[in-house]
C-alpha cells in the first residue's frame, strides 16, 4: 500500500528562520503513523520549540543560503520516494534533497529520490532540503560533495579537504543571510580559513568551483 505524505515550505518576506506565530505550524503527533514527513527549525539553538512542523515559513531573501532539516518517521524495509512540486517558484530555482549518509545531492524538482533505511528512521538530522539554481550541473554537484569535505577544525575556523587541483570561492554566512566571511581558495588539497569572531550558532559554508558546488552546515560552539 502506498503511503503518500507532505510537508510545507512557504518563502515569505518579513518571516524568520525561527517560530513565527500564525505561520508556522506543528504537526498533529496524536496518532501513531507509520510515516511522518516534517520539517525543523532552521534555527532553533536552545530546542525552545523543538517541534515538528507540518507548515513553516521562511524569509525569501535568504532563500539560498538557508538549510532546511527534513525530519522523517518511517519504518525499517520500506521504500522511500521523494519529490518536490513547487507553486508561484521562480523558475530559475530548483529544490535539491540531501541525504547526508549517502553523501547525495538530488534536484527532487525534477526526477525522485528513492531510498531504503535499514532501520527505523526518527530523525531530523539525515535529510536537507537546499534551494539552488538550476544551472546547477548534478552530475558534478554529487561528484563534489563525495570527494570535498567542509567541516569546523577549531573555535573559529573551518577546514576544506579533497579540492586539489581546483580554485575555489568559500563564502560563510549565518542563517539571517549575512555575509560573514568570503574567501578565494587556490589549488590545494587541505586550506584552513580563520573566521571572523563570531556569535554561537549555525552558519551556512558555501563552495564554488568549476567543478561544481557545495552547500555545508557548521555549527560553531
Amino acid at each position: 500500500m502506498v503511503n503518500d505524505k507532505s510537508t510545507k515550505i512557504y518563502f515569505i518576506e518579513n518571516t524568520t528562520v525561527g517560530f513565527d506565530n500564525g505561520y508556522d505550524g506543528s504537526m498533529f503527533e496524536g496518532a501513531n503513523n507509520d510515516l511522518a514527513v516534517y520539517t525543523k527549525l532552521v534555527e532553533d539553538e536552545n530546542n525552545t520549540f523543538n517541534k515538528k512542523l507540518a507548515i513553516q515559513a521562511l524569509p525569501i531573501s535568504s532563500l539560498e543560503t538557508m538549510v532546511i532539516p527534513l525530519g522523517i518517521d518511517a519504518k525499517a524495509g520500506g521504500e522511500l520516494i521523494f519529490s518536490a512540486k513547487t507553486l508561484n517558484f521562480k523558475e530559475e530555482f530548483s529544490v535539491y534533497l540531501e541525504d547526508s549518509v549517502n553523501n547525495t545531492f538530488t534536484n527532487i524538482s525534477e526526477k525522485e529520490y528513492k531510498v531504503t533505511p535499514e532501520k527505523y528512521l526518527n530523525t531530523a538530522e539525515r535529510f536537507y532540503i537546499h534551494v539552488l539554481t538550476k544551472t546547477l550541473n548534478i552530475e558534478n554537484y554529487d561528484d563534489i560533495s563525495k570527494k570535498i569535505d567542509i567541516y569546523k577544525s577549531d573555535k573559529n575556523k573551518i577546514t576544506i579537504v579533497g579540492l586539489e587541483n581546483n580554485n575555489a570561492t568559500v563564502t560563510v554566512y549565518s542563517l539571517l543571510g549575512e555575509e560573514v566571511l568570503k574567501a578565494n581558495i587556490a589549488n590545494s588539497v587541505t586550506t584552513t580559513l580563520d573566521l571572523p569572531v563570531l556569535s554561537t550558532g549555525v552558519y551556512v559554508v558555501k563552495l564554488n568551483s568549476k567543478v561544481g558546488k557545495k552547500t555545508k552546515k557548521i555549527i560553531l560552539d
